[in-house]
């Protein structure tokens, strides 16, 4: 069955705003190894046991909605980035093959 959503989680980035400490290597599935491992720069939290559940959450609910057979055949419409830390989300059109085409509407005669 054809997944509804592809998804990559992936990278640890330091929240500390004044550190710029990235590791875009590491996989979701390394994700319990970082959670309140300090940052190797400023010793910062780098994943919070909060915001690791917070991406399993997101994971299990894609992949529950890849359990459901939806009548769509066609590649991903959109493209989503979430920021976990900021509680924040991206979502970017890659094209738009449902469309609904516009129609003339039919005016009534008045009676």
């Amino acid at each position: 069955m054809k997944k509804n959503i592809e998804y990559n989680v992936s990278g640890i980035k330091c929240d500390n705003s004044k550190c710029d400490y990235i590791n875009e290597e590491v996989s979701y599935l390394d994700y319990p190894a970082w959670v309140n491992k300090p940052c190797p720069k400023c010793s910062e939290n780098l994943l919070t046991e909060e915001d690791y559940f917070k991406v399993k959450m997101m994971v299990e609910m894609m992949e529950s909605l890849n359990l459901i057979d939806l009548p769509f055949d066609s590649d991903p419409q959109v493209e989503m980035s979430v920021d976990v830390h900021n509680e924040t989300f991206e979502i970017k059109k890659i094209e738009e093959p449902y469309a609904k085409k516009k129609t003339k509407k039919s005016r009534r005669a008045k009676d």
